[in-house]
């Protein structure tokens, strides 16, 4: 049982970045603050310009510069770090987020005495289009760190069924808490003028610039496209270490005049307000917190079988799903909705009902019935 007064929550995250599983952390942080304790470290991947707002709002942080992405290594060495961070400060739940810090930071967890340890899944890491080593290697951890593990918050059902389906856990530590995002305030956005042809069909993909997320594939697709449709323009809202890869196979594919990168945008749900299809050919995914809000906008999806986005696209509905790593397939879905007005508005319709269960309000009180109910 932890002590009166506001319980003291620490979050782990790998990176702290404009990624989906920043963001559901920070609503989280930001819209609970006044009934929990917050700290929240991060790895030496981060910005400044979220750390700084995060003190500003009167979250304590720390940076772990041992801890790094896609670096099996750092975990160990950060392990020490964590641990007298969290002896220090004595916290009541230690919250961890994604691979690298979901490892290291439950160790130094259980190491330190923490008597609250949850895990978010934000996806899963031991998918089939990673090094079988390390997927090896990754799913030995996972089953290790499960035994530590108070409860697994998993942003979709599939994720839950996957790692049990793998010896990860058991089925009660497990609970589903979706990453919600701000319905009405996506719904009543006003378009922001992007200064393309208003005759043009406008396809949007929102993203990090990053491997595994599909860019090749829309630029494949839109390649065909293209030469059945000329009025069509794609849109990328994003940052990331691939923008001169993506712009470069643009320009190899000579499709320049049919390409708009947006780069970050804070404003993505106005954005989307002026597109006319959103769409994910990732390769792996939980469930992407940009369907979500594309939903909210009316926004018909496109979107690949992975991961957790069958529950957020039922195909057909409100959405298409296709297989990942098939142009063909996404070029076909694309013409087909491009060429149907009133699959879209159906689509749309569809949309607006289902994102209910994908709202931020349900996931902020979610979350807060799981803290009480542990810290209780």
């Amino acid at each position: 049982m932890i002590t009166q007064g506001r319980p003291k929550v620490l979050h782990i995250i790998t990176r702290l970045l404009r990624g989906g599983a920043e963001e559901k952390t920070l609503n989280v942080i930001y819209a609970l603050k006044d009934k929990y304790d917050f700290y929240l470290s991060y790895g030496a991947g981060f910005e400044e310009a979220q750390a700084r707002k995060l003190r500003d709002n009167g979250i304590k942080t720390r940076k772990f510069s041992l801890l790094r992405h896609y670096d099996p290594f750092s975990i160990f060495f950060s392990v020490f770090q964590m641990y007298r961070y969290i002896k220090k400060y004595r916290f009541q739940i230690v919250h961890t987020h994604s691979t690298e810090a979901g490892v290291a930071g439950r160790i130094a967890a259980y190491l330190a005495g923490a008597p609250i340890i949850i895990h978010t899944i934000h996806g899963t890491p031991f998918t089939k289009g990673r090094n079988p080593l390390l997927r090896g290697f990754l799913l030995l951890w996972e089953r290790a760190m499960a035994k530590v593990t108070t409860k697994f918050e998993s942003n979709a059902d599939v994720i839950t069924e996957q790692f049990l389906g793998k010896g990860v856990g058991k089925e009660d530590q497990y609970i589903t808490i979706y990453s919600g995002v701000d319905v009405e305030k996506i719904k009543d956005a006003r378009p922001v003028d992007l200064n393309i042809p208003s005759d043009h069909f406008k396809v949007l993909m929102a993203g990090r610039l990053a491997k595994g997320k599909g860019f090749e594939e829309l630029i494949q697709a839109a390649k065909k496209v293209t030469k059945r449709e000329e009025k069509i323009s794609f849109l990328i809202a994003g940052e990331g270490s691939l923008e001169w890869k993506i712009k470069k196979s643009i320009r190899d594919n000579g499709l320049e005049d049919h390409f708009l990168l947006l780069g970050y945008r804070d404003d993505l749900h106005r954005v989307m307000k002026a597109a006319d299809l959103f769409v994910l050919p990732s390769h792996a995914e939980g469930t992407p917190r940009a369907i979500t809000e594309a939903m909210a906008a009316g926004l018909p999806v496109i979107a690949t079988r992975v991961g957790g986005i069958p529950e957020q696209i039922e195909d057909g509905k409100n959405g298409l799903l296709i297989e990942s790593k098939n142009p063909d397939q996404l070029a076909a879905a694309i013409l087909g909705l491009m060429n149907d007005r009133e699959l879209r508005l159906q689509m749309r319709r569809e949309g607006y009902e289902r994102v209910q269960r994908f709202s931020l309000s349900r996931t902020l009180q979610d979350m807060d019935i799981l803290y009480n109910k542990l810290s209780n």
